[in-house]
């Protein structure tokens, strides 16, 4: 579990780095995004404002520089002076047939007409024949005519201009509107994988979540069970403490049922000594011989009875008075073992007590 909880706990780490790269990616294109489409719509209101300009120019040509190289100045000096232009070119036979009519004028009202204005010319066409006249307001027909078709033909070319115009205008907004919506298109789909990743560290948190509360779990669970092997550690070491208390009574008890029986084997052995040695002195003087061989006898028939052997032919080997001797040497041995065994059990109690 601890491992799982660590893989989930890297897992959750790359996967929050990811959204984080992920959202950084996602502000920085959407700045871009931002940034070249308010980039793309001043483009196009600048391509729109310079269309217009050019289309339906409002310049003031007093105003402008007789030196300047804008785009509307220039287009409009050029009409302007194609516009001189063809009006010159439409003047010239009207001059030629003035120049023709001047040279069969006098000088004096040559002169005259050339010093005078708006009097000369109503003098001037008042001077004129009717086939002048004809001529002339045939030649002024045909200007307004050629006006009218150059007005026309002008008119058809702005026309065309602001056709042309406003289809590149349209390819344009066109581009602009494709742009915007491939922008549209791919914050879409990064505001879906963004969801889509939120959602993972959600799940991510949540699992995390009952990680963490399965793990205090397993910690509780295990503080409980090493509580409860202690608590049974600490009673086994009292058991194993008071075994060990028992066995060296044990030990003490039986090295003083060892020395007892010394103690008694030796007790017995002085007391058959004593009367082995009485009865010899009492009895060497009538038998000597049979006295040696009775002691051998007793001292034989002893030894098993004081090793802690059992022979139903040794009671047979003494006499009555020997085997009350014996019985009372017994018990005042087993009395004085039974006082010896209380001291030294007070005494060892005593010690036990104190350590």
């Amino acid at each position: 579990i601890y491992v799982l909880f660590q893989l989930l706990r890297k897992q959750l780490q790359r996967e929050k780095s990811q959204h984080e790269a992920l959202q950084k990616s996602y502000s920085e294109f959407r700045k871009v995004a931002m940034t070249s489409l308010s980039g793309l719509h001043a483009h196009a209101a600048q391509l729109s404002h310079t269309i217009l300009q050019f289309v339906h120019p409002q310049v003031d040509p007093e105003r402008l520089p007789l030196n300047s190289l804008s785009a509307p100045h220039i287009f409009y000096r050029l009409r302007q002076l194609e516009r001189r232009l063809n009006f010159a070119v439409n003047r010239l036979p009207l001059l030629g047939g003035h120049m023709t009519l001047h040279r069969s004028l006098a000088p004096e009202r040559c002169d005259q007409a050339i010093q005078t204005c708006s009097p000369g010319r109503d003098h001037f066409l008042g001077s004129l024949s009717s086939a002048e006249m004809k001529e002339l307001i045939s030649h002024a027909q045909a200007e307004v005519e050629q006006l009218k078709q150059e007005r026309d033909s002008v008119l058809r070319k702005l026309e065309q201009n602001a056709k042309t115009f406003n289809q590149r205008v349209q390819t344009a907004q066109d581009e602009v509107k494709l742009e915007v919506s491939n922008l549209r298109e791919l914050t879409r789909v990064l505001e879906e994988s963004l969801k889509e990743k939120n959602e993972e560290l959600n799940n991510c948190h949540v699992q995390l979540d009952e990680l963490k509360t399965r793990q205090l779990q397993i910690q509780q669970e295990a503080t409980e069970e090493r509580s409860r092997l202690q608590a049974q550690l600490a009673e086994t070491n009292k058991q194993l403490a008071k075994a060990k208390v028992e066995v060296r009574r044990a030990e003490r008890r039986i090295d003083r049922d060892l020395n007892e029986r010394k103690l008694l084997m030796a007790g017995m052995e002085d007391t058959s000594r004593s009367r082995i040695q009485h009865t010899e002195h009492t009895s060497h003087a009538v038998q000597p011989d049979l006295c040696a061989v009775h002691a051998t006898d007793v001292k034989v028939n002893l030894q098993p009875m004081l090793t802690g052997t059992t022979d139903l032919n040794v009671t047979h080997c003494l006499n009555p008075v020997q085997l009350d001797a014996v019985a009372k040497s017994l018990h005042q041995l087993t009395q004085l073992a039974k006082c010896l065994k209380s001291d030294s059990s007070d005494d060892a109690d005593s010690s036990e007590i104190q350590t």
